[in-house]
């Protein structure tokens, strides 16, 4: 089947969603990007999920064209508290969080962000490590090992499943300039290493959900097929859909005067 999917994509058939995938896997998940960027905004949705302890849930809004978002949180799973909640709004590059247990709004680059408060804030901060706590798209201009995985079901909409790793260096190379400087600071702390994730693409090329692979210790990321760090911790895995293409994303940032930074 795996295959026959390939052969088809090769081809420059129309498979499984209905999306005609002109050119290699590859070359379709490299497209993604631009053509998400297209629909100008979307609403999102986030799970963080771990082996042990709590996770973490969130919804929120983003603005494509700008690299603005903002998503509010929740704590899931064992030990999990009703009252305990974040606030993240995403400039780009840089983030601002705020929540149970902080004081006001902390801001600064997303990796410096997620260094400060990830004792308060985890597993949340395996997210905001990534450029654009994830939203940043770019990440699949550095796509390699692509293979196409068949057709799924998201939310209602028919979809393409590819997977692939993510290197951070061919994404950041292959992005405008204006994005890079995100891309830098979270290869910077993420290090060298390729990133396993997968992709749904609908009809129309555009993600509909991202999904990458993370060390919740932040210490490294992984390749190996048995889902264990080199630490031997667990991975844990983030999940990010995109639906409602078009739909209002205003977002305002926090009032300088009530953001404490952080270096």
């Amino acid at each position: 089947m795996l295959g026959l999917a390939a052969g088809l994509s090769a081809l420059g058939c129309t498979t499984g969603a209905g999306l005609a995938a002109r050119g290699s896997p590859a070359e379709v998940v490299h497209d993604a990007p631009d053509r998400t960027l297209a629909a100008g905004s979307a609403a999102v949705s986030i799970g963080i999920g771990v082996a042990v302890g709590p996770g973490v849930a969130g919804t929120g809004v983003v603005d494509l064209r700008s690299g603005r978002a903002r998503m509010e949180f929740q704590r899931t799973g064992a030990g999990a508290r009703s009252g305990d909640r974040f606030d993240v709004v995403v400039d780009g590059g840089t983030g601002y969080l705020s929540g149970s247990g902080l004081s006001g709004w902390t801001g600064g680059p997303l990796p410096a962000v997620a260094v400060a408060t990830r004792a308060r804030i985890a597993p949340l901060d395996s997210l905001l490590v990534r450029p654009g706590a994830g939203l940043a798209l770019a990440l699949l201009r550095g796509a390699e090992k692509v293979l196409p995985y068949g057709g799924e079901e998201i939310e209602g909409t028919s979809t393409l499943r590819y997977s692939f790793v993510v290197d951070l260096a061919a994404a950041t190379a292959a992005s405008p300039k204006d994005q890079r400087p995100a891309l830098q600071a979270a290869a910077a702390f993420i290090g060298s290493v390729q990133e396993p994730a997968d992709v749904w693409l609908d009809s129309a090329g555009r993600v509909r959900r991202l999904k990458m692979a993370t060390n919740p210790l932040l210490r490294s990321t992984t390749t190996k097929a048995n889902f264990f760090t080199e630490d031997g911790e667990v991975i844990s895995f983030v999940v990010i859909d995109f639906s409602r293409f078009g739909a209002p994303a205003t977002i305002d940032l926090p009032l300088p005067s009530s953001v404490r930074p952080v270096a």
